[in-house]
């Protein structure tokens, strides 16, 4: 008896998950084909040729192959505007779960596309997913760059930070936009702010950017103050001048404004002696975070036996990580 109440558990068990399955598929064709209705409304509202849109509609499908079929006949167009026009509109319904699709095709077409990817900058409905594409297209993307450079002036914070992501995200080699993205750090918005900072981080400032960086570091937002103490951190050599900055934002109220600056410290080696007193001062704090990375810089910075007494306290440390 106990045996078969155990079965009839599993077999209702079972039954509700494949319930859940089949409520989840329908679900999902339901999406695809409201999808495939709201392009095919994007496509006559955008002059498209019904056999072309029928074939766009298809990037909305649930089944790969379906999607792909797409792809390569889109491809295979000769009317190379029309099917970037229409793709440009069909990016408004991707789906990042359905590749391939609308964007991940306009990068495929390369160069090309790039100008009407640009206007797209203009559109709130694609404007992100424009971005995305144009950070994809390396070089290629580099007319895209005054554009995203105005955009980071804008007071709606989407558009701002939009920019700043995707101007980050194409990275070294753009160190003319720095002065732009360093002003964004003004922006009344503070995901603007630290988006632009971390914008700042991957495309590598120089040592004359530091004059420039050192307000942020009293920024009240906490990615800000952590992102740029980390950037000095990655600067290398051109980031010395910044070390008695960096020292005193080992006292910052935040834990892990702290622990970025304790670990950025650690990368100058030796040349960040002067942070000594203040790393040793972080072995006590109440972060276990910032006293494990503090103990790890200062052996960077200072390999000597007199350091030897404040590691051993911290192999007792309460916390497992920092004591590891």
């Amino acid at each position: 008896m106990m045996m078969m109440m155990m079965m009839m558990k599993h077999v209702l068990a079972f039954s509700v998950i494949l319930a859940g399955v089949a409520v989840a598929e329908d679900e999902m064709m339901e999406m695809a084909l409201a999808s495939r209705e709201r392009i095919l409304i994007l496509m006559k509202a955008r002059g498209i040729p019904g056999e072309m849109a029928q074939v766009v509609v298809k990037l909305a499908d649930n089944d790969v192959p379906t999607r792909e079929r797409a792809v390569a006949a889109l491809l295979e167009n000769p009317d190379r505007k029309k099917v970037i026009h229409a793709l440009v509109g069909a990016m408004r319904e991707d789906d990042n779960n359905k590749r391939p699709n609308a964007g991940t095709i306009l990068v495929k077409m390369g160069a090309e596309a790039v100008p009407s990817l640009i206007d797209a900058l203009n559109s709130t409905d694609v404007r992100s997913r424009a971005c995305w594409a144009l950070t994809e297209l390396g070089d290629a993307a580099k007319p895209a760059v005054p554009v995203l450079v105005t955009m980071l002036q804008s007071s709606d914070a989407n558009t701002a930070n939009d920019a700043a992501v995707a101007l980050g995200v194409m990275g070294t080699g753009l160190s003319e936009v720095l002065p732009a993205l360093i002003e964004t750090l003004k922006h009344e918005n503070q995901e603007v702010r630290a988006a632009a900072a971390t914008a700042i981080k991957q495309i590598g400032p120089k040592s004359e950017h530091i004059a420039l960086l050192l307000p942020a570091l009293k920024v009240p937002y906490m990615k800000v103050r952590s992102t740029v103490v980390l950037t000095f951190g990655y600067m290398g050599d051109a980031g010395k001048p910044a070390i008695p900055n960096m020292i005193g934002m080992l006292k910052d109220e935040n834990a892990w404004v702290r622990f970025h600056s304790a670990a950025a410290l650690g990368r100058f080696g030796a040349a960040a002696k002067d942070a000594v007193p203040g790393l040793r001062a972080a072995l006590a704090d109440e972060a276990g975070v910032v006293r494990g990375v503090a103990a790890t810089s200062l052996a960077r910075i200072h390999p000597v036996p007199e350091i030897v007494p404040d590691l051993i306290k911290l192999v007792q440390d309460e916390n497992e990580r920092v004591r590891t």
